[in-house]
């Protein structure tokens, strides 16, 4: 599907655009992101985090929400074109890695459907 064209069977056409939305990948990258933003915060800081993975995502932290504008750019390669951060990142961003999951993921599904929209139709 050189011409841009999303099918509906899912996986990325030859031009790289992706025909179904990839919550896999775009959740491990979230995830990945925001874990190691976390624990290089923990370690400036001195802070100790938990090592079982569900208590380190609901632990209280602070994510800037200028850090989450630069992780949210570690999920355009999934998606097949460059996100923008306006209403997809919460302004005074979040306190745990599971909030910044829980809100912006669903806002990239979003951001995803519509463009996949603008490409059918053109």
């Amino acid at each position: 599907m050189a011409d841009g064209t999303i099918s509906k069977s899912g996986g990325a056409t030859s031009d790289g655009t992706v025909n179904s939305f990839p919550l896999a990948q775009v959740k491990a990258a979230l995830t990945d992101e925001l874990l190691a933003t976390v624990t290089i915060q923990a370690e400036i800081y001195g802070t100790s985090l938990p090592t079982d993975q569900a208590a380190l995502l609901n632990q209280q932290v602070v994510i800037d929400s200028l850090v989450a504008v630069e992780i949210l750019c570690t999920v355009d390669q999934f998606l097949g074109f460059e996100l923008k951060a306006e209403g997809v990142v919460q302004e005074g961003g979040y306190t745990s890695v599971k909030q910044a999951i829980d809100h912006m993921l669903p806002r990239i599904e979003k951001a995803w459907n519509k463009e996949s929209k603008k490409r059918r139709l053109s």
